[in-house]
């Protein structure tokens, strides 16, 4: 006989079933399941809002980033470094601290969007792809 498979959203619709059909009592039916009474209630808030559609997992990726680097301020950055490719990240951060005193420190010169530095240094960019392209030799053959 083969397994019988189940997915989490089919688990989600049978549990929300058995409650309004009143199998169990919500512990119960909740430790049937497999979880605990508040992510019970969570699921049946969810349902009663928002139907089907609720049960569905959603993103856990954060609504916003309070550390960010205004966009405005990126692209100015970039536009300075373009024209003064031999500067570094402190002189870049006197020039653009007169505009917007709230950047502190210097590695948000460097790299303001995460790991993209269109603004880096030709040999630290070379310099970089080299390290990351490097290949482990068998220490057996």
């Amino acid at each position: 006989m083969p397994w019988k498979e189940t997915s989490t959203m089919d688990l989600r619709r049978c549990f929300i079933r058995d409650h309004f059909r009143k199998v169990l009592p919500l512990t119960e039916l909740c430790c049937r399941y497999g979880i605990s009474r508040p992510t019970g209630y969570k699921w049946i808030c969810r349902f009663e809002a928002e139907g089907m559609e609720g049960l569905r997992d959603r993103s856990r990726r954060p609504h916003g980033c309070s550390h960010q680097v205004p966009e405005p301020i990126v692209e100015e950055l970039i536009r300075d470094r373009k024209r003064h490719p031999t500067w570094g990240a402190r002189k870049l951060l006197v020039r653009i601290a007169r505009r917007a005193p709230r950047l502190a420190s210097s590695s948000t010169q460097h790299r303001p969007r995460g790991s993209q530095t269109p603004w880096a240094r030709p040999e630290a960019q070379e310099a970089a792809q080299a390290s990351s392209s490097w290949t482990a030799h068998d220490p057996h053959g």
